[in-house]
């Protein structure tokens, strides 16, 4: 008995005290986390303080969530409208440039351009933008290469291509899609429907481009609604293009070959992409010489002497880049020239007069070197590409070792990211009064060389889009073939403002923009 009372008191004891060890076991894990936590707080507190009042762009005006994270930015790129927040800034602060990020700058100076952007340039691209875009793998393209020699022989391997002299000598092959698009606008004149032009340009110039960049039309324009899958697949690209900046994953999974054929079971979206890839993978693996050696693969597999061989993957990555850039852009300005003018039936008609001299027979083509001497033809193109402003995202460069001197009076000091937006200058009303209305006029008047400086839709230098020249032809010849044979009209009613959003390459708020088409009597 005395035994068992001494047992139960030992149990007793001992449970005691492993309670007292667990209690003190917790204390100390909570002591230690909280510790941790306090830590943390510490860390953060001098990483705030530090970015907020010792950084070197401290003095820089901007929001103060902007100095600590770029997910500032990020959370206004999604709206699809972050280049209006930055100037919204700019005026609130009244300045000209505005922190947007822990290290990055927007500089809303237009005399800042040619300094940073120009030919010869020390300001190089920024990796950290542009190694993300998907065409950034196996080194890059001449849109992405970050490194000057890479991208100088990139650009020598398509500049034979993507010459004024080739592309004039393929206008044929626009021509020739020209004609498709002319039969729907006249099949909807008679039938008395509308056309929603963005449908249509994008159609158009798909099919111009795949046929150049990729040897196969993919054949948009024959499809009864213009609405060929590969349309989808690039604004789902499009749209997921800051998602792929902020979160690297995405674009890494997205563009490497090995996961390609597990993409089409995530879903839909993945399934387009992957499709793409597939169709652009098929071209490569397909290609045959072309004897007229016009297109784009053909310079692309027979590189220029001194520059070197690239592989499947390389060539795969350029024509891509091709067909996204040189499609949506384009058919963008066409789409606002079209809705534009179309409101204004006095100017369409005096460009029919001035066109009908040099095409008495609206059925015929002229050559683009011809039409490019229409003033009014040139200065209607000159707006649509200010008000478009194809490409209005930021064009992040990196501040060289000498730093840069604002003439607002702040010094940014080497490493700092800087951009301009080509929407932002369009947009200046101290260049452009009335930025917001379509003035032809404005490219008429004496001071029209002075504008010209300022309009840099394919941006400017070494740099400035390849495909530029393709995107002016098929604008000139497009819309003088268009006024030429159609009176156009908008839609009966209140038509809701068009309004260009920014992916970093321009959309459409909306993709419908319905204009009605009555074919001309002369």
């Amino acid at each position: 008995m005395e035994y068992s009372i001494v047992q139960g008191k030992g149990v007793g004891d001992m449970t005691t005290r492993l309670d007292q060890s667990h209690l003190h076991g917790t204390f100390v894990e909570m002591k230690s986390l909280n510790g941790l936590v306090v830590i943390l707080l510490t860390i953060f507190a001098a990483y705030t303080l530090n970015m907020l009042y010792f950084h070197p762009l401290h003095h820089v005006p901007g929001p103060k969530l902007a100095a600590i994270t770029n997910w500032w930015s990020y959370y206004y790129e999604l709206s699809k409208a972050f280049p209006e927040k930055c100037v919204e800034l700019a005026e609130k602060h009244a300045s000209s440039v505005v922190r947007v990020g822990p290290n990055k700058v927007v500089i809303h100076d237009v005399s800042q351009y040619d300094k940073i952007y120009r030919s010869g340039s020390d300001y190089a691209k920024d990796p950290d933008f542009y190694h993300l875009f998907p065409s950034a793998s196996e080194g890059g393209t001449a849109v992405t290469a970050t490194d000057k020699q890479v991208h100088k022989e990139r650009r020598k391997q398509l500049a034979a291509k993507l010459s004024r002299q080739n592309i004039t000598s393929i206008q044929d092959l626009v021509n020739e899609k020209l004609y498709s698009i002319v039969e729907i606008f006249g099949k909807a004149a008679t039938n008395g429907r509308m056309v929603n032009v963005f449908a249509a340009w994008r159609s158009f110039t798909l099919d111009v481009i795949s046929t150049f960049a990729f040897g196969q039309c993919l054949g948009a324009l024959d499809r009864a609604n213009l609405d060929h899958p590969m349309l989808d697949t690039m604004n789902i690209a499009v749209a997921a293009f800051y998602h792929f900046i902020r979160l690297p994953l995405i674009a890494r999974v997205t563009s490497a070959k090995a996961f390609i054929p597990y993409l089409s079971r995530i879903n839909s979206d993945m399934a387009a992409m992957a499709s793409f890839k597939k169709w652009a993978r098929e071209c490569v693996d397909g290609y045959v010489p072309d004897t007229k050696v016009r297109y784009l693969f053909d310079g692309l597999f027979n590189p220029p002497s001194g520059t070197r061989k690239l592989s499947k993957d390389e060539i795969q990555n350029e024509a891509e880049d091709l067909l996204i850039a040189g499609s949506d852009t384009t058919a963008i300005t066409l789409t606002v020239a079209l809705v534009h003018l179309a409101r204004q039936p006095d100017v369409w008609e005096q460009l029919n007069e001035e066109l009908r001299h040099l095409i008495p027979n609206p059925a015929t083509i002229p050559s683009w070197d011809t039409l490019e001497t229409i003033p009014l033809l040139a200065a209607c193109l000159k707006e649509s590409l200010r008000m478009a402003s194809p490409l209005p995202g930021y064009l992040w460069r990196v501040v060289p070792a000498e730093g840069l001197a604002t003439p607002s009076g702040h010094y940014l000091p080497h490493g700092t990211k800087v951009g301009m937006s080509t929407w932002v200058m369009h947009n200046d009303k101290e260049i452009f009064p009335d930025p917001h209305v379509f003035k032809h006029s404005r490219w008429l008047d004496g001071d029209s060389p002075e504008l010209s400086r300022y309009l840099v839709p394919f941006s400017k230098g070494s740099r400035q889009c390849a495909g530029m020249n393709m995107a002016y032809m098929e604008m000139c010849i497009a819309l003088a073939v268009t006024c030429r044979r159609f009176v156009i009209k908008p839609p009966p009613g209140d038509v809701p403002e068009m309004r260009l959003l920014e992916t970093f390459v321009g959309v459409l708020q909306s993709d419908l923009c319905p204009i009605i088409f009555e074919r001309r009597q002369d």
